[in-house]
């Protein structure tokens, strides 16, 4: 998780992000990617075809992070 949130501090500094507590974010993050990069649930979502795929996750991330106002 730290190198998640070093990512989302560097998003921050450089004004692609906003948020006003980074480890919560970071937190965010990595729980809502977890689906992705955990192998237990990896495993699990073969047997399960719902749910977002990951580059519509990405998208939901970045437009959560993305500063107030901003348009994608």
């Amino acid at each position: 998780m730290t190198m998640i949130g070093q990512v989302v501090a560097e998003g921050v500094a450089s004004g692609e992000c906003e948020t006003d507590d980074v480890p919560l974010a970071a937190m965010c993050v990595c729980c809502a990617m977890e689906q992705f990069f955990h192998p237990q649930m990896i495993a699990e979502a073969v047997a399960k075809p719902f749910g977002p795929k990951i580059d519509r996750m990405i998208d939901f991330i970045l437009a959560s992070l993305a500063p107030r106002g901003a348009k994608n």
